[in-house]
């Protein structure tokens, strides 16, 4: 029985060990892959060490320090025995204490660093996906040819702000220059209801509640519905907000804008915004914008503030 089970370990061991082998030779073979190998060797060594309380130079003193005392221990063997002597401990003992030494180093830090070495890929691969989301962030604040119109909107107005010799409002106007919220935080549409209506041109009111999964401040977001908007509210309940702005967008009368500046969208208290339609509508999606108050005057119609 267990020399069927060591045959079976035998080979279970080769077999890792071969291909092991065979990736670290693809590894050392391309030239990319040889890079990025090397680079997390390196960072794994790094987060194994500061593991470890200590440093490279530590460690490595550590080995040096050992070699020594075999070293330094053969030495006195030859100088009071002979070189036969030297042999007989070397087989006896000094073999045997170097392969214990060995293999106890294995067992201790072995798991250490393949460890450091998965949390490294695994901190990698995070940090990939933050940038990823911060990089949409900041794309989705680029100019779209579905608010072109605004924007041609508000030049225009400028321009002829300054035919009249006044100088126009100025103005700050999304831009992938301005600094995004935390891509991490994500809101959602956690509930929605059908309300009462007291305007006979919009008989349709629609209630939707958004929370977030992170604190935000200042917070901005665009939710875009299926049909036109014809008037919106927005009153997180119980607070009083500062530079707080909303409307829905004159060039795309489905999409409406909400942002404030304080106090934070916070984890715990849900913001409530109330649409009004002149048939039914759905949120279909929301949207994280960069901060930017105040909008242009007529970026926005039926503003709220």
């Amino acid at each position: 029985m267990w020399a069927g089970f060591r045959r079976i370990l035998i080979w279970c061991l080769v077999t890792l060990g071969l291909t092991t082998f065979l990736l670290f030779a693809c590894t050392v073979i391309v030239p990319e892959w040889r890079y990025h190998f090397f680079k997390l060797l390196s960072r794994s060594w790094d987060s194994f060490a500061e593991a470890e309380g200590s440093s490279t130079l530590g460690l490595v003193s550590n080995w040096i320090y050992t070699l020594l005392v075999f070293g330094i221990t053969l030495l006195i063997i030859w100088s009071s025995h002979g070189w036969k002597a030297v042999m007989q401990h070397w087989q006896k003992e000094i073999v045997t204490a170097l392969r214990v030494a060995i293999v106890v180093s294995l067992l201790v830090y072995g798991p250490v660093f393949v460890w450091q070495a998965i949390k490294t890929v695994f901190n990698d691969h995070a940090q990939l996906i933050a940038a990823n989301a911060k990089l949409r962030l900041v794309n989705s604040a680029l100019v779209d040819p579905k608010t072109r119109d605004g924007e041609i909107f508000r030049l225009k107005q400028e321009i002829a702000d300054l035919r009249k010799g006044r100088s126009p409002i100025p103005t700050q106007y999304p831009s992938a220059q301005s600094p995004p919220q935390d891509p991490l935080a994500i809101i959602r549409i956690a509930s929605q209801k059908q309300v009462a209506s007291a305007d006979a041109d919009l008989p349709y009111g629609l209630e939707i509640v958004l929370t977030t999964s992170k604190d935000i401040s200042p917070t901005a977001m665009k939710i875009i519905f299926s049909g036109p908007v014809g008037r919106m509210y927005g009153h997180p309940p119980g607070q009083i907000y500062s530079e707080a702005q909303g409307g829905i967008l004159a060039s795309d009368r489905r999409a409406i804008l909400v942002q404030w500046q304080s106090p934070p969208f916070s984890v715990t208290e849900p913001v409530v915004i109330t649409v009004y339609s002149k048939s039914h509508v759905d949120p279909q999606k929301v949207e994280s914008l960069p901060f930017n108050f105040p909008y242009p005057v007529g970026y926005l119609v039926n503003q709220t503030n």
